[in-house]
């Protein structure tokens, strides 16, 4: 894997599978193309925000044509994609049956994962030294790809999508 950290944002006004492959090429384009971000053979876990089991709709999880949409790419470059999160409520796999993520992930042989089986990591920030607690299958893969919900929340006024990553310790 190549070690870099580079944020994409591009906008996509609706969602629909042409619209948002245009915004991935542009999005992969920032980063001089898959190639540069990824090795091909690579296994690439993709971290949506799966908050809850609910619809796409409720705005409260990242909308499956995207993870879709980054799937396929990966897969047409020769990484091999698995979709994982740790939901704060409910299991992995409701939310993908609810998304209908599973009928895709099993018709493309992609993993669904539950990142779970923390390990402790050290960090370190400037001068400082700390340990972590990270999901084992996130260290395990050669790269992720963050995807968060940019969205208002209860709990605070808007999320920015700055915790979707709390368990990723290499992030595309």
């Amino acid at each position: 894997m190549l070690k870099i950290t580079k944020v994409s944002v591009v906008r996509c006004e609706v969602y629909d599978k042409e619209k948002i492959s245009i915004a991935l090429a542009q999005t992969f384009d920032f980063f001089g193309g898959l190639g540069n971000v990824i090795n091909k053979g690579a296994k690439v876990l993709l971290k949506p925000n799966f908050l809850k089991e609910s619809n796409y709709g409720d705005c409260t999880v990242t909308h499956p044509l995207v993870i879709e949409g980054i799937a396929e790419k990966l897969l047409e470059f020769g990484a091999t994609p698995i979709i994982g999160d740790s939901p704060a409520f409910g299991a992995v796999s409701k939310i993908v049956r609810r998304l209908k993520l599973d009928t895709f992930a099993e018709k493309h042989g992609i993993d669904i994962v539950e990142l779970d089986n923390a390990r402790r990591v050290k960090a370190q920030c400037g001068t400082k030294t700390f340990n972590l607690t990270v999901s084992g299958k996130a260290l395990d893969v050669d790269a992720i790809i963050n995807i968060p919900k940019l969205k208002a929340h209860v709990q605070l006024l808007f999320t920015a999508a700055v915790k979707n990553s709390n368990y990723s310790a290499k992030i595309i």
